[in-house]
């Protein structure tokens, strides 16, 4: 008997048209389709080769994983690694089955752990659906970290299935020539997470399917796709917050016309402004009177009508006369809306008064469940937050850490705080000091974004090849996975507020007694030492300890250096969940003292680091002093240099979109360095 495959939906729109077919009337098609479907498809029986609710039995998969790990990748396979690849493909086929059921919405979390093929199951598991037709596929979506990752996953799926049923959408210049409207006749989709959560939110948001893009990424022909793999883990919780300050400035740039035609929200601003302010004076008469953190009833009792105050017109028309070009009022005013619609609640920082809220970016309803695969979840508290996750251990002996040495030395100053203050000194001593430990080697040095600049001028101090890289840009990433060292210069502790959102927004609206009591206190307390054990785990396995290389799931001989806090019971949580995710690990101590001279460190190079860092606009002069903690001397001559065509600086700062220009302002002048957005 002949197959007959179903044909692809149609598309109402020329091939030059990239606007998508509008979902209602591709709701049209389908439900039309849905109907013909059995007088289309006939097949024969075994064309399927297991049952179509599972389409890859997992010994199958298991074999071919190990070829593809062993063969391909010239890795070493171990029996705990196959029990690994095979709880991954088990996984997979439950999350198939419970689709449609009343286990849709459930979601796994699996911690394969680093270095065990997790990102490399899911392409070959994908590759092996590749042997299905397109209209008996699953429909898969992946959703990666970067967008070169999800590149390289369709890349890799395309190559080893043997023909193109994946691609990549964002929003580099690689996916440009995909038109949206390929999205659902795709078999394999792979996104970036935050392409992921603006589509989920704007479900949640709105209250259904057919705004935004969750449309194109979950239907896929005339269903819905039946996989869902998060590689990393992904933050689901959408932070809202506004200061004093910052009201005080939105307020102050809506021009009158604006102003007249908007009344309840110009109204409602001041009525914040009016309660911050009152906050401040109190707070600056006796500290101890108001507490670090309290929730307020203020906003819910002034609104007769909470849904007025989306302040989406008033958005609307700053953006029509061009009242807010990079978008940073919008933000504000968005974050209010979610406050006059939702809980809020005070927060004092030092001098700084701010209301800050947070919502869950999944819905109740519409959105299907997903396997997360994330090496450190068990040590993510924030799992436990998530009523409809189910953690699944790993099989037991996949990785032993014993040939890796971790030097600790504890009380510092290792905060984002301490790296704006006294990074560039710290950091400095820190390299030089490792210079006999690291000479000859390539190393991985990890810090905040706002120090990065700092690593980089240290190069002709050492004699150690290095690489940098920041927190909150690591997870997952293999870029430096031949580098035999790694050092963390700083560590990523999180506010108290991230714990409160996140507790929140997964477990609803607390009271104060919660947020000043122990109770709460213990619960934010044990959220943020997860966390941080997770990032550090995760920046410790960047380097070749990823690699195995024996059936015991050894790594190559590895060192790490990382400085600790002055809190000692958390520097001792924070080891035990190191021992415990990373087994056999050796972890020893080492004195790092400050040098009693102050290194000199090649400035050009911090510069040259910072712009690269920086976001894109105008950046004055001064500013980029304080922060690098260049001398005005040495940014004059660095400045001279950069404005002479033929220099090494012009050059480098070309190809980083960046120029100098001086501009008069009355009787003076001011120098900025411009950045400008890459084409």
């Amino acid at each position: 008997m002949n197959k007959i495959k179903l044909p692809k939906l149609m598309k109402l729109n020329s091939d030059t048209d990239e606007e998508p077919v509008h979902p209602l009337i591709y709701k049209f098609f389908e439900d039309f389709i849905k109907k013909i479907r059995p007088k289309l498809v006939e097949t024969e029986p075994d064309i399927i080769p297991t049952d179509y609710k599972s389409p890859i039995n997992p010994e199958h998969f298991v074999s071919r994983m190990e070829s593809h790990w062993t063969d391909e990748l010239g890795n070493v396979g171990s029996e705990s690694l196959k029990a690994t690849w095979r709880q991954i493909a088990e996984y997979f086929n439950i999350h198939i089955r419970n689709h449609n059921t009343d286990d849709s919405r459930k979601w796994y979390a699996l911690s394969p752990p680093t270095g065990s093929g997790k990102t490399q199951g899911t392409i070959i598991y994908c590759s092996l659906l590749a042997n299905l037709e397109n209209y008996e596929h699953t429909g898969v979506l992946i959703v990666t970290r970067r967008k070169k990752d999800a590149e390289y996953i369709a890349e890799q799926i395309n190559k080893l299935g043997g023909r193109e049923t994946a691609i990549a959408f964002h929003s580099g210049e690689m996916t440009k020539k995909v038109n949206i409207n390929d999205l659902p006749t795709s078999p394999v989709l792979v996104i970036c997470h935050e392409a992921y959560k603006r589509a989920v939110g704007l479900v949640a948001l709105k209250g259904d399917t057919i705004e935004g893009k969750w449309l194109w990424f979950s239907k896929y022909h005339i269903g819905h796709r039946k996989l869902t793999v998060i590689d990393e883990c992904i933050d689901l919780v959408e932070d809202a917050d506004i200061n004093l300050d910052g009201l005080r400035e939105t307020f102050g740039m809506i021009p009158q016309g604006i102003r007249d035609r908007h009344p309840k929200d110009i109204a409602a601003m001041k009525e914040l402004i009016d309660i911050l302010e009152g906050l401040h004076r109190l707070s600056s008469k006796d500290d101890a009177s108001i507490p670090d953190f309290m929730f307020t009833k203020f906003i819910q009792l002034s609104s007769d009508a909470l849904i007025e105050y989306d302040f989406k017109s008033l958005i609307h028309d700053l953006q029509k006369e061009n009242c807010d070009p990079i978008g940073k009022h919008q933000k504000r005013l968005s974050n209010l809306a979610l406050m006059y619609c939702d809980w809020s609640y005070y927060s004092r920082h030092g001098k700084e008064h701010t209301l800050k809220s947070a919502r869950m970016l999944l819905p109740k309803e519409g959105i299907q469940g997903a396997v997360v695969m994330d090496a450190t979840a068990s040590a993510n508290k924030v799992y436990s937050l998530h009523k409809e996750i189910e953690m699944i251990d790993p099989p037991k002996g996949s990785r032993n850490y014993r040939n890796f040495t971790l030097y600790i030395s504890m009380g510092h100053r290792v905060g984002k705080g301490a790296m704006k203050d006294i990074g560039h000194e710290q950091i400095s001593d820190l390299m030089w000091g490792l210079n006999s430990e690291l000479k000859g080697k390539d190393v991985l040095v990890i810090t905040h974004l706002i120090a990065e600049h700092h690593v980089d001028g240290c190069k002709d101090l050492v004699d150690f090849n290095f690489e940098t890289a920041h927190w909150q840009n690591l997870d997952g990433s293999n870029d430096w996975k031949d580098c035999q060292a790694v050092v963390l210069a700083s560590l990523p502790y999180l506010p108290d507020y991230w714990s409160n959102n996140r507790y929140m927004a997964f477990k609803g609206e607390q009271d104060n007694d919660w947020l000043q009591g122990e109770d709460g206190i213990g619960q934010r307390l044990t959220l943020r030492r997860g966390k941080l054990a997770s990032d550090i785990i995760q920046a410790l396995n960047r380097v070749q300890s990823r690699k195995v290389i024996n059936d015991e799931g050894d790594c190559p001989e590895t060192i790490g250096f990382m400085l600790l806090g002055k809190v000692q019971n958390e520097n001792d949580s924070l080891i035990r969940d190191i021992r415990k995710m990373m087994p056999e690990i050796k972890i020893r101590t080492f004195k790092f003292q400050k040098q009693k001279k102050t290194l000199k460190t090649n400035k050009e190079k911090v510069l040259m680091k910072f712009l690269e860092n920086t976001s894109s606009g105008e950046h004055h002069r001064k500013d980029i002093e304080n922060i690098t903690k260049i001398s005005s001397s040495t940014m004059t001559r660095t400045i001279k240099k950069i404005r002479e065509p033929e220099s090494k600086l012009n050059r480098e700062l070309k190809k980083l979109n960046v120029s100098v220009e001086t501009k008069r302002q009355g009787r003076s002048s001011k120098t900025f360095f411009v950045k400008r957005h890459s084409t």
